[in-house]
Order: C-alpha cells, then structure tokens, then sequence
C-alpha cells in the first residue's frame, strides 16, 4: 500500500483557486460546515473530509480529475460519495470528497419505446421512480433508502434491496455508462460481444488496452473463476470478475458495479427499465417460532416471491411504541 502524503490546507486552497479559474462551474467547500455535513453517512463513523467539491455536470469532472492531474497536484486524493446511505461507511474519507448529489441529478434522456432513461449520478431512486410511472415503468432496484440513495451510489455498492430474488442487483440493469478515469480519461462502456469486442482490443484508445488488459486477466483462469465463486444469489460486492468477462463477452459495467467508486467516477448511466407490475399480494404466514420460518425459506422461494420479509418477536415488540401498531397488529394478527 502507497502511503498517503501529507496534505497541507493550503494545498487545497490552491487546488480550489485552480479549478475555480480555469472556470469549474459547480461547487467547491473548505469551510467547516460543510465539512461536518459530509463527516458522517449512515454509519457510525465519522471522518472529516479535507474540501468537498460538488461538479456541476461531466465536464466539470473531467476538469476536475484533469486538474488533479497536474504535477503540483499528485499528493491529493478524491473519494466520490453520492447520498451517503451506506452503513459501512463507504462515502467517508478524510481526503477530498466529490458530491455528486447536489448538481449533478438531472435525467438526461428517456426512451420509452427501448423502456430506457439516461441519468446523472447524483439522481435519487425515488425521485426517478416518480419521474416513470406515468409511463408504466420502473428502476427495479427497491432499497429500503430510496427517497435519499443515488444512482451513482447504487451503482458504487451494486444495490439489490427487496425484490432481488425476481430482478437482481443494480448490475443487472445497466445498459451504458460514461466515466472519468483517474487520469482524466473519458470510456464509454457497454457490453462487448463477438466483433464490437474484437474491433475494441485490437485498438488503442483507453477503452481499447483495458479490455485487452482485462481479458488476457481473465481467459486462462475463468474455471478456477466458476469453481471459487459460489453461485448465489446476491454475491457480495466487490470487483465482479465472474461477470465481467465469459464466453467472449465482455462487460466492463459489471466490474464498476460494486466497485466503490475505485475504478472511476460515473457521470452518466443508461439504465433499463420494466413495467410495473400491475398486481401485487401481500401474504402474512405464521409459524410458531422463529426457527420455523427460517427452515421453511426454501420451500417459499420455490414459488418465486418477489420479496421474503421475517418479523420476528423483537421487531414485532419493538413496532408496538408506532402510531399505527393497532392496524399492523390486525395485519399480522398478533396480539399485545
């Protein structure tokens, strides 16, 4: 591990005077408020950032990392964080964070004939829901955080949350997207099969030498890839080398997903869409200890739920001090 250099305050205070003249558009925050703001997400850890720079759209990222770039500037560090819904502390840093959730949250395009939408990274999941459902469609992903969680986010942490039994993760439903590497260099990414994947690794654009790198990577051990990853449902996140690349196709989308923002900064995704169901059914099954309804998951998920959700005796004591716990406890029929 390359240990990180130290940072002065006014090296920041440079970096923000470069940026701000050669005419970065969005915003850039050293003071302590806004510091303090982006301390903390939805873990119990705090880490005071060094400056929080929030860009206004993609070129201001490719500015920004271009910047970065710069001989004066190479002691720096950046950490992009979305709506900071994780519970691990994944969008903490004590570098430089990049908040894409304050400019960045337009819809850029949408396609309802392709069921398509092309969105900025700092667009909430709830608020592109809302946007779709005139048009009978929907963002499949359905995390318990919606009304906060970005898409850039979900796709750093490859989100699955209820529903990921029938629809899968946040890799699953990604069509295209455009990043900004490290270096200052621009990929547009989707999947490479057969001739478009040929064409890419016999150039030598940016694209071009990292899927050569990555393929000659993978081909000799994809066996030893099939036999060390169980096939679950819901793997854990991280760099998806088992989905990146099989059988000749190639999918630099599913190696970003679950990334965490180490791989390169996201400043636009094409996302597939579904309809929405038009019926749902809500069915509440009792058993008579908790052990029970564990035993009988399997059972369950052979009739294909869309979600399986356990109330177990503390939550159910813990639901008691809601508002509404006389309907919920008509629902479940439990009793006080």
């Amino acid at each position: 591990m390359v240990p990180k250099m130290h940072v002065e305050k006014a090296d920041v205070e440079t970096f923000k005077s470069k940026l701000i003249k050669d005419g970065f558009a969005g915003s850039v925050h050293t003071d302590y408020a806004n510091l303090l703001l982006n301390a903390t997400d939805n873990s119990i850890y705090e880490l005071m950032p060094q400056a929080v720079i929030q860009p206004k759209d993609a070129q201001d990222v490719l500015l920004l990392m271009r910047t970065a770039n710069l001989p004066q500037f190479h002691h720096l560090c950046f950490a992009p964080r979305g709506g900071g819904t994780g519970t691990n502390g994944q969008s903490l840093s004590d570098t430089i964070i990049i908040d894409f959730s304050r400019h960045m949250t337009h819809i850029l395009d949408f396609n309802q004939e392709k069921a398509t939408v092309t969105v900025e990274p700092g667009v909430i999941l709830s608020d592109l829901n809302r946007f779709l459902q005139p048009h009978g469609l929907f963002f499949a992903p359905n995390i318990s955080t919606a009304d906060r969680a970005t898409i850039g986010g979900m796709i750093a942490t490859d989100a699955a949350g209820k529903g990921s039994l029938i629809y899968g993760k946040t890799a699953n439903h990604l069509k295209k997207l455009k990043l900004v590497l490290a270096d200052g260099a621009e990929l547009d990414i989707e999947p490479l099969i057969e001739d478009k994947l040929n064409t890419a690794i016999a150039s030598t654009t940016p694209l071009g030498n990292i899927t050569k790198q990555i393929v000659h990577l993978l081909s000799d051990v994809q066996d030893e890839i099939n036999q060390r990853f169980p096939p679950l449902k819901r793997p854990l996140s991280g760099y998806n080398i088992k989905e990146c690349y099989h059988d000749r196709v190639f999918d630099l989308t599913k190696l970003i997903a679950g990334s965490e923002g180490t791989l390169g900064l996201v400043v636009s995704a094409t996302l597939k869409l579904l309809p929405i169901p038009k019926h749902k059914v809500l069915i509440v099954v009792h058993y008579s200890s908790f052990i029970e309804a564990l035993k009988d998951a399997e059972t369950l998920i052979e009739y294909q739920p869309e979600a399986i959700e356990a109330v177990d005796e503390k939550v159910q004591k813990c639901a008691q001090s809601l508002p509404n716990w006389p309907q919920l406890a008509q629902l479940l029929n439990s009793v006080d």
